[in-house]
């Protein structure tokens, strides 16, 4: 069993009994927010990959518009012949999923690093801030793709709240 001490200077010193069943006080709390952890995870993680696909999107549209020759595109042996305003599109695509898988890729990255923060702190004040930031972060994943029809972005924010809502 630890006890706690406070010395003449008002410095604290713990010593742990010598039961032989005892173990040592883990620093973190007893009961850690597995649920907001876990939901805040899965979701920042679909954020992060859907907004790789928006990216990845972006450079296809590149390499595609750069084969257009007329009103065709050649791949391979197959040849596609579009209209004006699908190689238009095509041209500007990059211009639309270049900045939308850019906020999705930070945001996702923002909500699965602030998870890991929570799931290591120890204080419930910066549990809750933690948790506030991801839920900022969430939210403004809606403009960045969200993760897959938005499953990812309600993830997070129903994993942000929980953190942000729990009591000590």
């Amino acid at each position: 069993m630890a006890t706690i001490q406070k010395g003449a200077q008002g410095v604290q010193t713990i010593s742990h009994g010598s039961s032989a069943g005892s173990t040592a006080a883990s620093p973190y709390p007893a009961k850690r927010p597995k649920a907001a952890f876990i939901l805040m995870l899965i979701g920042g993680v679909m954020i992060l990959i859907y907004a790789v696909l928006i990216l990845l999107g972006g450079l296809a549209a590149v390499s595609l518009a750069g084969r257009a020759v007329g009103n065709t595109i050649t791949i391979g042996n197959t040849t596609l012949t579009l209209n004006q305003t699908e190689i238009t599109a095509l041209k500007n695509a990059p211009s639309t999923l270049y900045p939308t898988g850019g906020i999705g890729f930070v945001t996702g990255l923002v909500v699965i690093v602030m998870a890991f923060m929570m799931w290591k702190a120890i204080d419930p004040k910066r549990i809750r801030n933690l948790s506030i930031i991801a839920l900022v972060a969430s939210i403004v994943s809606f403009f960045g793709g969200a993760g897959f029809l938005y499953i990812g972005m309600a993830l997070a924010i129903i994993g942000s709240a929980l953190g942000a809502l729990r009591k000590g």
